[in-house]
């Protein structure tokens, strides 16, 4: 490289000098010089380029890094095709989470089935002058189409995507559809009542099901229409690859507004507490920043038997002043709980290191605060536009706002019974492992959780049936046969005829998973009784006495509270 002559090095500073005085002069003595109103104009438009620059960042990332979709192509390119199999799922209802579960359930029986198109799934919004009514919506009423379209098909280019049912209105073959529940059809036991217990026999229960109502072959000529019930937490995570379990859900991202207005809760919240926060692409948890914390109290919850709101605020205060964190985002949807929190929070002035607790909402941050005698926040400085947004969006899709804040907290801290808490939670898990989804979660073991009723469940066990048509000899084989857990297991088995276990068929296990004999104990008449004994979910709910403290998951980035051991059902089968 050319060194710089000492002449040439002085004339070049001597430039810049002379450009310097040349702009000083300008502005002293210009004839109109710029008014104090152009210098708020320029400082605005910085702040606002900060803004926006801030705001990019968050949407440019996530938590678990890029979106990777190399597994959900390799199952695409190992699935075996039938042209003309059409599957749509029938209209989901619920929380975000369960919603967000049943749509990608949906999916993954469409692609297990090798159905070779798919309708969009529409949402059901109920109507605010009557909660008990509801009326259709689009699926961009909380996610992001053509985000879900375009990864969807690119993955898998088989698959044909219809917008709406009335797309098949050239395929007179389609108005009579088969309707299945896909977890129904299984001849393999169900695991804590709802979770296939052996997916790979899962196709040929379907090809028999289907078999009984359209018997001829579905071709690109006429078409057969399969309409899932929603499946709600029946898709074994244990099934499929590591690497699938933690990026197959992010086909299915919310809606890019909310997204926005969830960025710009964040720049807001790192502006006011002065938290330094920032997003890499690569992905990422700031420690140390804010505590994030779903307060799921109301008389909804109430007459569930739910948490009582004092506990969850305790647990969250308890987790600020052990994590030493002073700022909690909250996300609530009843005041009451939410007034409760705060005037809790404020008897408590501060964290274990002296760290001022301050709690902040989305209301707070872009509402602003509210003036005496009002009602209704007049939108913060700086915020007043996506304020007007934010309140112009349905209640559950201003949750969207706060699942996305929470994803991104330092700390996080749910509720067992909340199906919203554990997705948060499990999304941050796959961050924990370094965007590889693991649990040492056991579905073959019972478990006290309130929805895992009748995880004993043998519909179908020890059936031989056997069907003609275009799906061949369907034939199934005895669920108790060579293939099953126990029997592949001869000490154990033998231990367990020797002390009168009820028989238990397992699905296929690798050699890593054999049961101990602790687990295998927990098999007996006894407990088959009382979990065969039909009991609400409510009320299983209301025989727990939750305290402070109590722990149902936690893994340093999350912590789910609740009795000690529940959340099986959840973990076993909400896609992160």
């Amino acid at each position: 490289m050319p060194s710089i002559s000492p002449r040439a090095w002085y004339i070049s500073k001597l430039t810049l000098l002379l450009l310097s005085l040349s702009l000083t002069v300008y502005y002293l003595f210009s004839a109109s010089s710029i008014a104090s109103t152009d210098y708020k104009e320029l400082y605005k438009i910085a702040v606002n380029g900060k803004k926006s620059l801030f705001i990019e960042s968050v949407l440019d990332s996530e938590i678990d890094g890029r979106y990777d979709n190399k597994t959900l192509i390799a199952l695409c390119e190992s699935t075996t095709w039938t042209p003309g199999l059409i599957f749509r799922c029938e209209v989901p209802q619920g929380g975000v989470a369960n919603i967000r579960n049943i749509i990608l359930n949906c999916v993954r029986y469409t692609i297990l089935a090798g159905a070779t198109a798919f309708v969009l799934p529409e949402l059901l919004l109920p109507l605010p002058n009557d909660p008990k009514k509801s009326t259709p919506v689009p699926l961009s009423h909380l996610f992001d189409t053509p985000h879900f379209i375009t990864t969807f098909t690119t993955s898998c280019p088989r698959i044909q995507i219809y917008n709406h049912i009335n797309d098949l209105f050239d395929k007179p073959s389609t108005s009579k559809p088969a309707i299945i529940s896909p977890a129904s059809i299984s001849t393999s036991p169900l695991l804590l009542s709802s979770i296939l217990s052996n997916p790979s026999n899962w196709t040929s229960d379907f090809k028999i099901a289907l078999n009984a109502t359209h018997p001829k072959p579905p071709t690109a000529a006429k078409p057969i229409l399969v309409s899932l019930k929603a499946p709600i937490m029946e898709f074994p995570l244990s099934y499929d690859d590591p690497l699938f379990i933690s990026s197959f859900g992010r086909i299915l991202r919310f809606r890019e507004d909310v997204r926005r207005l969830a960025a710009t809760v964040l720049y807001a919240l790192s502006q006011k507490h002065s938290l330094d926060l920032s997003f890499p692409s690569k992905g990422g948890i700031q420690g140390g920043k804010f505590l994030g914390a779903h307060l799921r109290t109301g008389p909804d919850a109430k007459a569930a038997g739910w948490t009582p709101g004092e506990v969850q605020i305790g647990n969250y205060l308890s987790l600020a002043e052990s994590s030493k964190v002073g700022t909690i985002f909250v996300s609530a949807i009843d005041p009451s709980g939410l007034q409760s929190f705060i005037d809790t929070a404020a008897s408590q002035t501060s964290t274990g290191n002296g760290t001022k607790i301050e709690i902040e909402t989305k209301d707070t941050l872009l509402g602003g605060e509210l003036a005496p005698g009002t009602f209704v926040r007049p939108g913060a400085k700086g915020y007043e536009e996506e304020w007007k947004e934010l309140r112009a969006l349905n209640w559950d899709q201003q949750l969207l706002v706060d699942y996305e804040v929470l994803l991104r907290s330092s700390i996080f801290g749910g509720v067992w019974e909340s199906t919203f808490s554990w997705n948060v939670m499990m999304r941050r898990h796959v961050v924990r492992w370094d965007g590889v989804w693991k649990d040492n979660i056991d579905l073959r073991r019972p478990s006290s959780d309130p929805a895992d009723l009748n995880p004993l469940d043998r519909r179908g066990e020890n059936a031989e049936t056997s069907t003609s048509g275009f799906w061949g000899n369907g034939k199934h084989h005895d669920p108790s046969s060579s293939s099953s857990f126990l029997q592949n297991s001869s000490p154990n088995e033998k231990r367990a005829e020797e002390e009168k276990k009820v028989e238990i068929v397992l699905p296929p296990a690798k050699p890593e998973m054999l049961p101990s004999a602790k687990e295998l104990e927990l098999y007996t008449e006894e407990e088959a009784r009382k979990r065969m004994t039909p009991t609400s979910e409510s009320q299983m709910m209301r025989e727990r006495e939750v305290k402070v403290g109590d722990v149902s998951w936690g893994d340093g980035l999350s912590v789910v509270y609740g009795p000690k051991g529940e959340g099986g059902r959840v973990r076993g089968s909400l896609w992160p």
